[in-house]
């Protein structure tokens, strides 16, 4: 049997034997590229080249009838696939397509997210090699594409372009492009000039000295509220804020020893002092030395002799004044009694046996008395009264009584007496104060 086709002649095309039994028998047979590029009809012509052993009424060639199926095999398959390198977890498509006028079914090696005919579209994950096989009723063909895929990366917002970011996203580049850092840090993306915290320490009184206590924040330089330094031994006062060395004022009267303490405060506390002037710092009453008289016989009179003490009254056996004329006696001083019989200057005033100025006058008529004692002898002085431009008239009596002569002019006089001491011959001042009598 031959196969022939043609348009306006014929071309054996083949042959085949067949078996030589009635029946149906079939037959492929691939035309290959003999009807290729024909744009007619083309006829297809089975001749049986040799007689049958048919019977009855058949040809004598045997073929009585034949269907004709044509089956198209799958040739040019190919995939069209992005040309670019795919972001990973995007969507892509891959086309594939192949030549013949069959229906072809597609399949792919990979699952893709959905199909349409050749039309499969996948997710990006890895770069890979995808395979399609597209079959149909007769033959089937296999193509491949390479689709690169480009990882994502983690990126940082950099709003104000330090090169510090802020807000993760996630990009298809190998590098940060502008705007974007590699990096999270930036604590301020809103300003370029701060991008990662510093530790500063708290200043909790602003007075510009810190605690120890720190705390991370997102400045360049302190705010209020921090400091740069951790010297502020009060935190809690804005005045106060270094050490200042005191002297210890133990007696808390304002005045302090040589021993010192570094306290935190600008004013000297209760029990600290800005001096050490404090001669004895266990009593209060004493801070500062003073110069005193020496009172060897105690009788609270100092002599000249001086000496300097840590004291602020005189002690047992000093004095504030140096008046005794005699510190080796203590019934010498300035004041004291002094027996006129005795002989000695006890009262100090420079005398032996002071006597003392008369008193009390007492006028009696012309009976002129007064007290008196220690004189020799007293000089009674009288005159007009007022006339301090006369001579006093006197007399000299040994007791304390006078009687006014009787010669003496009528008037009203005024009289005095003085005294002359035992060791003496000097007349003591006049009594005070005189007196007058009328004749």
């Amino acid at each position: 049997t031959t196969v022939a086709a043609g348009t306006s002649g014929w071309t054996t095309l083949g042959s085949f034997t067949t078996p030589d039994t009635w029946g149906i028998t079939t037959e492929s047979y691939n035309f290959g590229s003999a009807l290729d590029n024909i744009g007619n009809t083309v006829y297809i012509r089975v001749a049986a080249l040799a007689t049958s052993t048919g019977s009855g009424s058949r040809d004598t060639y045997g073929i009585d009838d034949f269907q004709l199926t044509w089956c198209n095999s799958v040739s040019d398959l190919v995939i069209a696939a992005p040309t670019v390198p795919v972001c990973e977890g995007t969507d892509f498509d891959l086309t594939a397509s192949a030549n013949g006028s069959m229906p072809v079914t597609y399949a792919w090696q990979q699952t893709p997210n959905s199909t349409n005919g050749g039309l499969a579209t996948f997710t990006a994950t890895t770069s890979t090699t995808y395979v399609v096989t597209a079959s149909n009723t007769c033959s089937s063909a296999t193509a491949t594409a390479s689709v690169t895929v480009t990882p994502l990366s983690t990126y940082y917002i950099d709003a104000d372009g330090d090169g510090f970011g802020a807000s993760p996203v996630q990009l298809c580049v190998a590098t940060a492009p502008t705007g974007y850092a590699t990096n999270g840090d930036d604590c301020n993306d809103n300003d370029a000039s701060v991008n990662i915290t510093t530790t500063f320490f708290i200043d909790a009184d602003h007075d510009g000295f810190g605690s120890t206590a720190t705390a991370d924040v997102c400045a360049v330089n302190a705010p209020a509220g921090y400091a740069t330094n951790s010297t502020d031994c009060n935190d809690n006062d804005g005045s106060v804020n270094i050490t200042t060395t005191f002297f210890i004022d133990s007696d808390f009267d304002g005045f302090g020893s040589t021993a010192t303490a570094d306290v935190c405060a600008v004013n000297a506390p209760a029990g600290y002092a800005t001096n050490s002037t404090d001669c004895n710092d266990n009593d209060a009453t004493a801070n500062t030395t003073a110069s005193f008289f020496i009172d060897a016989d105690g009788d609270g009179f100092g002599s000249t002799t001086t000496a300097v003490l840590c004291a602020s009254t005189a002690p047992a056996g000093y004095s504030t004044n140096g008046n005794d004329c005699n510190n080796n006696d203590p019934s010498t001083y300035p004041g004291a009694f002094e027996d006129c019989t005795l002989g000695t200057d006890n009262n100090c005033d420079g005398q032996i046996g002071t006597t003392p100025a008369p008193a009390n006058l007492l006028v009696n008529g012309l009976a002129l008395s007064w007290d008196g004692s220690c004189a020799t002898r007293y000089r009674v002085q009288y005159r007009i009264q007022g006339a301090t431009n006369q001579s006093w008239r006197y007399a000299i009596v040994k007791n304390a009584t006078f009687i006014v002569p009787a010669s003496t002019p009528s008037g009203t006089y005024d009289w005095t007496v003085r005294a002359q001491p035992i060791f003496g011959t000097l007349y003591s001042s006049s009594a005070q104060p005189t007196s007058t009598f009328t004749k």
